[in-house]
């Protein structure tokens, strides 16, 4: 059985898996660091990019990219074997008989879980959270057969892939003390062999030690060089330029108190069964009532409720932030690993009350449930048509003249470009101003870029921003991909997908040679990201037209911004603008509207459409 799950679900996840390039988060910078054998951003991933260079090597065929977005597939699968197995062996102890029905249910248990929308788009893109997944549920498998050595050297070993590994310690922990009393009480003349799994835990830690080697070869992604300083090693281990244990460094902490932390618990409990849907809470409720005078429940409710309810609280991450989701989703699937099981254990529970349904029923239910759940994930999540992100370097590299300096690039931007430069070889003459507010970026970005800086300390990240704009806004073509970014005092105009400091002639044919991005199912939010950068410089076009009182292309750039981006306030509102200039003021309203439906807070539009609204009476 475990040979059928893995080859079915790997074949799910290899057909829907990206082409190439994901928008995925860091995606590119995994990509470009494991082809390379690189030190990817903290925490340097030493498993992951060596795992990765395997499968860069060994398969024969597909692009950098697609292999190594193969690997995310092949562990992805690998995971829902494997828990299959885990939920196989929880079932012996909590129902005797290994009858037909029981076999199913686990079967379509596991299906739940690898087609969740978090494990399937998790595991067909270039990142390591289905690698981690692997990791979780073999060691939860390992410790619950009692293989205690192994289990340990996986779990230092899969540490030099993710660290919130260290979230099953409670769990594990607990297990081995009543490993120790069944011990005590059959060989209480032996010691438990501490020493030993103490050993196996730093062999499998050891992983880290790439970092230092291959750091001081100095490889194309070198984040941190943790080679030159225990400093610089133990900062690029603990994560501290990026916020250590914070999700998402950019936004400010929320503050802590009973009230928001029980919001917090209640947010992440919905998200969590909103994974399977509404329909499996009382299934899940049943599983739990029923398993819990059950002595594994406190272990499966250990591994829950740390690697859920107190890592969400601790991380200080409001769901509120609608971009706040897409971060935190990789970090949902091993409490969901537990909650499956207790679905599975809720499923069990609902055939024993109701023994009279017949055994080949509640095979061809499960078996046509399986197959109507694969039908419509696929529609949803299916990537084997979406470019998006290649598309969206290439265009980047259209806009970008010979030499230029693109200014502090979002991720996605970044990370797309270094894999055209770095695994295609495409436009090395691209200069990405990035990571300079760190004392590690800023070294790194003199030492590869030095003609762009001026020869003498530069002491801040405020200073070096200015310092860069003035010295190099003259001397090269000057880009960004957003102009909040810039100092007000340089003057960026837009130009396609950016604004820059030169030539803006051809801005209006820029689109034009643009490669359409091409994208296949559900539209997620890093896919959105990408469309978004295409609408804003629609939108931009047409205010540049806007200007200049040539409406009728206006309007068609701004219809053309939310064609790309339907929730884009800012063109709804100049679009009321145009309206309101032409003397068409019921339309005008209309479209201020909408605006506000998408901005509700935004005093400028609601001005707009009082006066809108005024002119009309």
């Amino acid at each position: 059985m475990f040979f059928l799950i893995f080859n079915f679900i790997f074949y799910i996840y290899l057909f829907s898996m990206y082409p190439t390039i994901s928008p995925y988060r860091d995606s590119g910078d995994m990509i470009v660091s494991a082809s390379s054998l690189g030190i990817a951003h903290p925490p340097g991933y030493p498993l992951y990019v060596l795992l990765g260079k395997i499968f860069t090597t060994i398969i024969p065929f597909g692009n950098i990219a697609y292999r190594i977005n193969l690997m995310s597939a092949f562990f992805g699968a690998l995971s829902c074997g494997v828990l299959y197995l885990l939920i196989k062996k929880l079932n012996e102890e909590y129902f005797k008989d290994k009858n037909l029905p029981v076999v199913c249910i686990s079967l379509f248990a596991v299906f739940l879980f690898c087609f969740c929308s978090s494990m399937w788009s998790l595991s067909i893109v270039s990142e390591m959270y289905s690698l981690n997944t692997f990791f979780a549920v073999l060691i939860i498998y390992l410790v619950v057969k009692q293989n205690w050595l192994l289990a340990v050297f996986l779990f230092g070993l899969g540490l030099g892939n993710h660290h919130t590994l260290v979230l099953l310690i409670p769990g594990i922990v607990y297990l081995l003390i009543l490993k120790l009393k069944e011990w005590n009480d059959k060989k209480p003349t032996n010691r438990f062999p501490f020493i030993s799994l103490l050993i196996v835990l730093i062999a499998g830690l050891s992983i880290y030690l790439f970092l230092i080697v291959r750091s001081a070869q100095n490889p194309v992604t070198n984040w941190g060089t943790p080679s030159e300083s225990i400093r610089n090693f133990t900062r690029v281990l603990t994560r501290a330029d990026y916020g250590s244990i914070r999700l998402h460094p950019e936004r400010s902490p929320v503050e802590q108190n009973l009230t928001t932390m029980l919001e917090n618990l209640i947010q992440f409990l919905v998200v969590s069964v909103r994974q399977f849907s509404y329909w499996i809470l009382p299934v899940l409720i049943l599983g739990i009532y029923f398993s819990i005078k059950k002595k594994s429940f406190l272990a499966l409710f250990l591994f829950w409720f740390f690697s859920g309810p107190v890592f969400f609280i601790i991380s200080n991450l409001s769901l509120k932030d609608k971009t706040s989701l897409p971060i935190f989703e990789p970090y949902l699937i091993i409490p969901l690993i537990i909650f499956t099981i207790w679905i599975n254990f809720g499923f069990i529970a609902f055939f024993n009350i109701f023994k009279f349904v017949n055994e080949k029923i509640v095979f061809f239910l499960i078996i046509t449930c399986i197959f109507i759940l694969t039908t419509f994930k696929i529609s949803m999540l299916n990537k084997r048509y979406e470019f998006i992100a290649y598309d969206y370097s290439k265009n980047l590299m259209r806009t970008l003249p010979y030499n230029s300096i693109l200014f502090n690039p979002d991720d996605t931007t970044t990370f797309t470009l270094k894999y055209q430069q770095e695994c295609l070889a495409k436009r090395k003459d691209i200069k990405l101003a990035v990571f300079y507010k760190t004392l590690w970026g800023y070294e790194q970005l003199r030492k590869k870029y030095p003609e762009i800086l001026p020869n003498y300390e530069i002491k801040s990240g405020v200073e070096l921003e200015n310092v860069l704009l003035s010295y190099s806004y003259d001397r090269f073509p000057f880009y960004t991909d957003s102009i909040i970014k810039v100092p007000a005092k340089g003057k960026f105009l837009p130009k396609g997908l950016l604004y820059g400091n030169n030539d803006f002639s051809n801005s209006e044919q820029m689109f034009d040679f643009y490669v359409e991005p091409r994208f296949s199912g559900e539209v997620r939010f890093f896919t959105q990201q990408i469309l978004s950068y295409y609408a804003a410089g629609y939108n931009n076009l047409g205010l540049v037209f806007n200007e200049k009182k040539i409406y009728n292309k206006s309007i068609l750039f701004f219809e053309k911004a939310i064609v790309f981006d339907p929730s884009l306030s800012q063109a709804y509102n100049n679009l009321g603008v145009v309206y309101w200039a032409k003397n068409d003021y019921k339309k005008a309203a209309e479209y201020f509207k909408v605006s506000l439906k998408y901005a509700p807070e935004d005093k400028g539009v609601r001005r707009n459409l009082n006066l809108a609204e005024e002119k009309i009476k």
